[in-house]
């Protein structure tokens, strides 16, 4: 027989949650890790905010337990680095020394904001953070 049905192949979009404040307080968790555990497993991808990776960040165990709850969900979670030169223009130490630390929370990925040439950010700059996320088989995105 011939078939002549024209099937499609759709991608459906994943979900994407920005949210770069306590990632513990979300949405009236007020710590209640179950709570935001259960909210933010309605995305796909997850960026949490800036600061968090770092250990004396107030709600940095919190969110390694989110992350952490979120990856056996099968969720991807990513961490915020700013890439600008004009903005806080981190050492390239201090970029990898934070890559690290998002790595050590078992974050999946980098989102590198201010990364565009408006930020004062040269391709070699791009380049040599994004090959050192994928050295550690992290993801990346990209915002200008």
């Amino acid at each position: 027989s011939n078939n002549n049905s024209n099937s499609l192949n759709v991608n459906v979009p994943k979900r994407l949650g920005i949210y770069y404040v306590w990632p513990s307080l979300v949405h009236g968790a007020y710590g209640n890790l179950t709570l935001a555990i259960n909210t933010f497993s309605q995305f796909d991808v997850i960026v949490f905010g800036d600061g968090i990776a770092s250990s004396s960040h107030g709600d940095h165990a919190n969110t390694q337990i989110i992350i952490q709850s979120l990856n056996n969900l099968g969720k991807l979670s990513f961490g915020y680095i700013d890439l600008g030169v004009t903005t806080k223009n981190l050492s390239i130490l201090q970029m990898q020394t934070t890559v690290d630390d998002w790595q050590a929370m078992e974050i999946k990925g980098i989102l590198w904001d201010d990364a565009g040439y408006d930020y004062g950010v040269t391709r070699s700059r791009q380049n040599t953070m994004i090959s050192y996320c994928h050295s550690l088989n992290l993801g990346v995105m990209m915002n200008a």
